[in-house]
């Protein structure tokens, strides 16, 4: 008989300090299976809450497959209101936090309400904790994650932009991975919450009713991604990073240039993924359960594309360590 898929949701008011578990129906788990869809689905219950008011919520959502053998799998969905467009903003992120909600059994984290102070909510399996923190309005994030250092488990953090009441502040995991563009960030600082870190000691992975079906579809997405020369070849993404699209982005003239007023920009080698190579000689790594690892780090996190061709084409820019140096500030 096939087991009941219900998503495990740990509602958290802030006002009263309190925790409470519950188990959706059956029937709501399998139409919005969990990540976004779940998400849009608490935030369409107040539509016209305002974005950073008391009720309006705050949602980690994991994937129906986080956890999972099935590659790039390990992603989290964090939605809320957006204050910088007063819209449904939903965005998904990498990092180790959705792995350890699974480790602690909880696939939602479901957050309302404003801490009278600064709080960090800490989850350590079925143990929810609120302790209050008292950190400047500018900490960076790096003091902040440093701290979290003997809590062990996964973290999610707003530093100085979100205090100080930026629109399009990020939420920032492990440091790293920016769960940003509509403020989610402001929100969560709105609610005096600086910080929420998890750490499970339980099994990651689903509970799959078709372990043939899942292995025969993590085959597909393998053969898929070993089949895209722009994925996993010698020049793709697996080796140089999201770094590879800017040689591809610039080779079909599709890279915004000058504030948006052209799009190509001459001295993009600058940035070029094999520049970033020979300049830092990065490690690789990636999120959990996938083989591409594009990832980079050296000193300082190397930049994405995006940013790569942002703080480069867009600014007619062509200094490497100024657009890696702007992207840690931003980080930070």
């Amino acid at each position: 008989m096939q087991r009941e898929f219900c998503l495990r949701c740990l509602y958290i008011d802030l006002n009263s300090r309190r925790a409470r578990r519950a188990s959706l129906d059956p029937s709501l788990s399998r139409s919005f299976l969990g990540g976004r869809g779940i998400g849009i689905w608490f935030l369409a219950g107040s539509p016209r809450t305002e974005a950073l008011s008391t009720q309006a919520p705050l949602i980690f959502a994991t994937g129906a497959l986080t956890g999972s053998r099935i590659p790039s799998s390990a992603r989290l969905s964090v939605s809320a209101f957006s204050p910088l467009t007063g819209t449904v903003c939903s965005c998904s992120v990498g990092g180790g936090l959705c792995v350890q909600m699974r480790k602690a059994g909880v696939d939602i984290i479901h957050v309302t309400g404003r801490a009278d102070r600064d709080l960090a909510l800490l989850i350590h399996d079925q143990e929810v904790k609120f302790e209050d923190v008292d950190l400047p309005a500018d900490a960076s994030l790096s003091m902040i994650f440093e701290g979290l250092r003997p809590f062990g488990g996964s973290a999610a953090a707003v530093g100085p932009a979100a205090m100080k009441g930026c629109s399009y502040a990020s939420i920032m995991v492990d440091s790293l991975f920016a769960s940003g563009r509509g403020g989610l960030g402001l929100v969560m600082a709105a609610k005096n919450l600086r910080v929420v870190a998890v750490k499970g000691s339980g099994s990651s992975s689903p509970k799959v009713c078709d372990r043939r079906g899942e292995e025969a579809a993590r085959s597909d997405i393998i053969r898929l991604f070993d089949a895209s020369p722009a994925v996993m070849g010698r020049s793709g993404i697996s080796r140089f990073g999201t770094g590879a699209l800017v040689d591809l982005m610039a080779s079909r003239r599709m890279m915004p240039t000058a504030n948006f007023r052209r799009t190509f920009f001459q001295d993009y080698r600058a940035f070029s993924a094999s520049s970033v190579r020979d300049n830092q000689q990065p490690g690789h790594y990636g999120c959990h359960g996938c083989p591409i690892a594009c990832k980079q780090k050296s000193s300082h996190e190397i930049p994405e594309y995006e940013t790569l061709s942002h703080f480069g084409a867009l600014n007619e820019n062509a200094d490497l360590a100024s657009i890696i140096e702007a992207n840690h500030l931003c980080n930070e």
